[in-house]
């Protein structure tokens, strides 16, 4: 959404938040906000099938916000790591997944996904979806990405298609309407970032409309309401750290 539209409905907006303020502020209604339902909707199917297809051990969660894929994560057997700038987010988590605290291996970390406390080689698999969009420099992200993998370790990495139009996050939250820093790297920005991490390697990348992430007989709607074009909407990327 245009900044401009929704400075005028509510004036908290006019600022940009870090992402760390702004999903403080939105962890409380986070999952009930429309697009992230329709992320559940839309991209889980894509991580699912990837995890199902990976080696069982140790998964780090990066931008793990309030859990979104922690539990099938676990379901299939995996140790979990979630790491998430917004301490907020991080207790939504905690308490999303209260039932099976007790019964499986869980840790959660507060701190920037570019400069986590993990151990190097602590990842056998890393989830990070729709992360790139709040980083500013791509190759902060992907040389912690490299330090935390194993050999062999894969990365399922998801983010907006920059050409979709937005130029900022807007999320709606019980404090009125915020904007979240937002930036849009182009495929061949990120392709040079990834190349120039000696050790990481695209394994395949995919370029999603709505159409392909939702391919029923039903149109799909995006949750603005809008009839959903056929244009690129999310892009996924596997990365593999040889």
């Amino acid at each position: 959404m245009r900044r401009a539209a929704v400075v005028a409905r509510d004036p908290v907006a006019a600022r940009v938040m870090s992402a760390a303020e702004g999903y403080d502020l939105a962890a409380s209604s986070y999952d009930e906000w429309p697009w992230s339902r329709f992320w559940d909707r839309v991209e889980t199917p894509l991580v699912r099938e990837w995890l199902v297809a990976q080696p069982r051990g140790e998964v780090v969660d990066l931008g793990c916000g309030s859990g979104r894929y922690r539990r099938l994560i676990q379901d299939l057997g995996n140790s979990y790591t979630g790491v998430d700038i917004s301490k907020k987010m991080l207790a939504e988590n905690r308490a999303k997944h209260r039932d099976v605290i007790a019964t499986r291996t869980a840790v959660l970390v507060a701190a920037d996904v570019r400069h986590t406390t993990l151990a190097s080689g602590a990842a056998h698999s890393i989830v990070c979806t729709r992360v790139l969009s709040h980083i500013a420099e791509p190759r902060d992200l992907f040389a912690e990405i490299c330090r935390l993998l194993i050999p062999g370790g894969e990365c399922f990495l998801s983010d907006i298609d920059p050409s979709h139009a937005y130029e900022y996050t807007h999320m709606p939250t019980p404090h009125g309407d915020i904007a979240i820093e937002t930036y849009k790297h182009s495929w061949p920005a990120l392709a040079k970032a990834i190349s120039d991490t000696s050790r990481l390697t695209v394994l395949r990348r995919e370029v999603h409309t709505p159409q392909s992430l939702h391919p029923g007989a039903t149109p799909l709607k995006l949750p603005n309401g809008r009839a959903a074009a056929r244009r690129p909407l999310l892009d996924v990327c596997v990365l593999k750290c040889v």
